[in-house]
């Protein structure tokens, strides 16, 4: 039976296709050379430089493949075919990488500024200096020869990945860094910056237009080189190159980035800020920070377009705060903040705030000022920041002695997930005026509790929950009350007891499913209440406790004899359970046994009855060890040892034999004359 051949594929995206299978070549005064006739002659930005592929379909292969630098400049030499096909597709031009410490890359920014510029000044004319509509702009965008059938917002340095490497043999001075800084800016503008009326939209504009939407910038050598770049970006941050600008990742090798002053006002149209510095080193003591942000020259931001907030290593130092309308996530990494505005923050963004993250984060005193410090910061009483919350009067506004104790709570509606750890980070969730590092001798001032109703998870690690208030207004019977659709606990390396863990979940409405309490105080008197103070738990991990297994296989089975009674109805069902294993007593192995036969014991990934770890090296030295007989193994061991053993007592025996037979005398012959005397050392 005779195969049909398929018809052969389309030739181009664009223009009427032809009523013959085969591509037609029509006669240009440039043409192919002789080695590649698939090629067809100088064709349009629409039509691929190999017949076999459309348009489309090459255009999406050369992005997927995301071609280097290098890799472009070798495209570029194929043919003119694919030097035009290139240099008209405006996406293979829109990220640039530049190394300050480079001088190669300096040519290459001037080249890739150049690429873009000719595509956006020619799709940016098209489409603004005939002033049409949004419609008609675009359809004259598709239609533009120099466009490549793409509109303009697709054109110029959209990403830009800026660099200061650690090379000694690269390694430039801060005069030099600056200079190839400006130049660079000065390429960015003439490639990126186009000066239009109306938006892609219609809508008029104000301000210059800029395609540049992200930027990434790698200070690595710990240098006045990097502080030097660092001064002139925050000089530069006002030019119309960073109008558009909406997400900025720092990473510097310098340690105590300070950020203080109008830093918003630096960067009004980010969504997105990393700041990643080196760590502090440890024989250093304090933070002092010689460089960093401050935003004084601007204006105080009003409004800020913030979607997420990402410190590390920062100092933060009377910081003006602006409205946060949209900021949704807050990581704060080895971050030390002076004063109390960061509960001025909590209270700005406590409406749109998803995530809080916390680790290594220290809170300083003002010193000299705590009391004006805690009435600006704390003491709010402006009511779109408060609630609608109800202030106690008082008959004594003096504040001599004591401060008012109504301090208004932050309510944060939307808030999921919160994360602290480290002991030097204090939980802020609750009331710090029983905090227990307050220094001696300062008065403790108050500072609002955080209410949370949607909060689903949470984890605390290593933080101290040590406090002089009563057994109420303790830390963890706070949060308790304050997070009472918790659904993920996890407290561990902290020395929360059987009390302070059991006013938790007293708090809580029931709802907890994953509770993790490893590296605790707890005993078996928490578990023997957890039946009724969590009647949903699926997951538990008592590891390094002070429990045993026939505390925890008891509580997995009053847990399925509660589930199965037809009268409690949506009860959970322990399903896994993390304990340490026993190392004596025959009941506690005969529980331990029995939770893995139930199906609800998780081994750890060394453990012999487990899978074994994912790494394969460690999974080798796990299987090695898995097959070894303990018992012979233990019994080669001591065979070993004696064989040892016997050989020590042979040798003393034969050393002793050897001294009895042959005698250290000294030797002296008949025929030589005796050893003159040796003089001794000193005289």
């Amino acid at each position: 039976m005779m195969r049909m051949r398929p018809p052969s594929p389309p030739q181009s995206s664009s223009g009427s296709a032809s009523t013959k299978s085969s591509p037609t070549f029509t006669n240009s005064s440039v043409l192919t050379p002789p080695d590649s006739p698939h090629i067809s002659p100088s064709p349009s930005p629409l039509q691929s430089p190999i017949p076999a592929l459309t348009g489309e379909l090459f255009r999406l292969t050369l992005a997927f493949l995301a071609p280097s630098p290098n890799e472009c400049k070798a495209l570029l030499l194929v043919s003119h075919a694919w030097y035009s096909f290139i240099v008209s597709e405006p996406q293979l031009w829109t990220h640039l990488t530049h190394w300050l410490d480079r001088e190669d890359h300096v040519e290459r920014a001037r080249t890739w500024s150049v690429f873009s510029s000719h595509l956006l000044r020619a799709t940016f004319a098209l489409d603004f200096e005939q002033r049409l509509t949004f419609r008609t702009l675009f359809r004259a965008a598709r239609a533009s020869v120099n466009g490549g059938g793409r509109n303009a917002s697709r054109c110029g340095i959209r990403s830009l990945v800026l660099g200061l490497g650690r090379r000694r043999e690269n390694s430039i001075d801060v005069r030099m860094a600056n200079s190839r800084f400006g130049q660079l800016l000065d390429d960015l503008h003439n490639a990126c910056v186009v000066a239009s009326p109306y938006d892609a939209f219609g809508h008029p504009l104000n301000r210059p237009s800029s395609t540049l939407v992200q930027m990434v910038v790698n200070l690595s050598p710990h240098s006045p080189a990097t502080k030097g770049v660092l001064a002139s970006l925050a000089e530069s941050s006002s030019e119309a190159l960073f109008n558009n600008l909406m997400s900025l990742e720092l990473y510097t090798g310098s340690p105590n980035f300070l950020i203080t002053n109008n830093f918003f006002a630096l960067w009004p149209t980010l969504s997105i800020i990393r700041l990643v510095c080196a760590s502090q080193p440890v024989n250093v003591v304090g933070r002092q920070s010689d460089y960093g942000w401050t935003g004084e020259k601007h204006p105080m931001a009003i409004e800020s377009h913030l979607r997420q907030l990402l410190l590390k290593g920062t100092t933060i130092r009377e910081l003006a705060l602006p409205a946060f309308p949209y900021l949704a996530h807050i990581s704060l990494h080895d971050v030390a903040w002076e004063g109390r505005s960061f509960f001025l923050l909590m209270r700005l963004c406590r409406k749109t705030l998803v995530s809080l993250e916390c680790i290594d984060f220290e809170m300083l005193e003002v010193e000299g000022a705590e009391l004006e410090d805690w009435q600006m910061f704390v003491d709010v009483r402006d009511p779109q920041l408060v609630d609608d919350h109800f202030f106690a009067e008082v008959e004594d506004d003096s504040l001599e002695d004591e401060v008012m104790e109504d301090v208004a709570p932050i309510v944060f509606p939307v808030l999921q997930s919160l994360h602290l750890s480290h002991e030097i980070t204090p939980p802020f969730f609750a009331s710090l005026e029983y905090a227990d590092y307050v220094i001696d001798g300062q008065p403790s001032y108050p500072t609002p509790d955080f209410v949370m109703p949607c909060l689903t998870r949470a984890i605390m690690d290593d933080i101290s929950f040590e406090s002089d208030a009563d057994e109420g207004n303790a830390p963890l019977a706070v949060f308790g009350r304050s997070a009472p659709h918790l659904l993920q606990l996890q407290i561990t390396a902290s020395l929360a007891n059987d009390q302070s863990v059991f006013s938790c979940l007293a708090g809580m409405q029931g709802r907890l499913r994953c509770l993790t309490l490893t590296d605790t105080n707890i005993s078996d008197r928490l578990l023997v209440h957890l039946p009724s103070l969590t009647p949903r738990l699926q997951e538990l991990d008592v590891r390094r406790c002070d429990v045993t297994v026939q505390g925890v296989a008891r509580l997995v089975e009053v847990s399925r004899d509660a589930c199965s009674r037809p009268d409690n109805i949506g009860a959970g069902r322990i399903m896994a359970v993390r304990v340490d294993p026993p190392r004596w007593g025959d009941a506690e192995f005969i529980a331990y046994r029995w939770l893995a036969y139930v199906g609800i014991l998780v081994r750890e990934e060394w453990d012999f009855e487990s899978e074994g770890p994912a790494a394969w090296e460690d999974r080798r030295r796990w299987i090695k060890a898995g097959k070894l007989d303990l018992e012979k193994e233990e019994q080669r061991r001591w065979r070993e040892e004696r064989r040892r053993e016997e050989e020590r007592k042979q040798q003393a025996t034969l050393a002793a034999a050897r001294q009895q037979v042959f005698p250290q005398y000294p030797l002296a012959s008949p025929f030589l004359p005796p050893h003159p005397p040796q003089p001794q050392r000193g005289s």
